[in-house]
């Protein structure tokens, strides 16, 4: 799996396009367009008007679950946050927050 999708794993469900690459590049990591269509070829992910969601949850949470074991999933978190820190979503960047720096969260 592509570190690109475990940052998409973080997002949740539905991964608003924007907040993906974005957090992506925080990580050093590159969201390509040809990840993206080849999620939604393999039918693992649907279009939705801000970007795709994961149509298979076992797929996503074998990201996740990759993420975890490396030590990705909390940068993936911290680094979501910010991305949606940095476009004024408050209410989407709580919960990444927690997720990325339980201190933060407190």
């Amino acid at each position: 799996l592509p570190a690109a999708v475990e940052v998409a794993a973080a997002l949740g469900t539905r991964v608003d396009r924007s907040a993906w690459r974005a957090a992506c590049a925080l990580v050093d990591v590159v969201a390509t367009h040809a990840e993206e269509e080849a999620l939604l070829e393999r039918g693992v992910a649907r279009p939705i008007e801000e970007g795709w969601a994961f149509t298979r949850q076992r797929y996503r949470r074998a990201a996740a679950e990759r993420a975890w074991r490396s030590g990705r999933w909390e940068r993936s978190h911290a680094a979501i946050a910010e991305a949606y820190g940095a476009r004024g979503r408050p209410d989407r960047q709580g919960a990444h927050l927690v997720q990325g720096s339980p201190d933060q969260g407190l």
